[in-house]
């Protein structure tokens, strides 16, 4: 619901709902956070990115990465997953340019190159 709502532009609506969602999984897997949904991270990042609070989006898109990172090296066959971390690499990267933060940037912008190389 909280995707809709973020498509529709109803961002207040959205935050709430993808952050409730985010709750209750931080409670039911509590000692497992591999579990928690990186597509979630990543809408409440884009969520934030979009309200211009770069630093809370920087944080759940690390956090979305860090998920898949491990789930990639534990089954490095799954190229969606890859290909999400890459795109992760890209939002960091303008993360990075909009806080005027340009090597930054320009380090994740080559990650994300590199990682859509090895797909190809």
């Amino acid at each position: 619901m909280g995707v809709l709502y973020l498509k529709q532009g109803c961002l207040s609506a959205a935050e709430s709902c993808l952050r409730e969602s985010l709750g209750i999984l931080r409670h039911i897997f509590s000692y497992e956070p591999q579990n928690i949904t990186p597509s979630l991270l990543d809408n409440l990042g884009d969520l934030c990115r979009t309200r211009r609070d770069l630093e809370a989006a920087e944080v759940f898109f690390n956090e979305a990465y860090f998920l898949l990172e491990e789930h990639v090296a534990n089954e490095p066959e799954d190229i969606e997953r890859y290909r999400q971390l890459a795109n992760l690499h890209c939002k960091l990267g303008q993360i990075s340019g909009e806080k005027g933060e340009y090597k930054a940037a320009q380090d994740q912008f080559q990650l994300c190159i590199d990682m859509m190389k090895d797909l190809h």
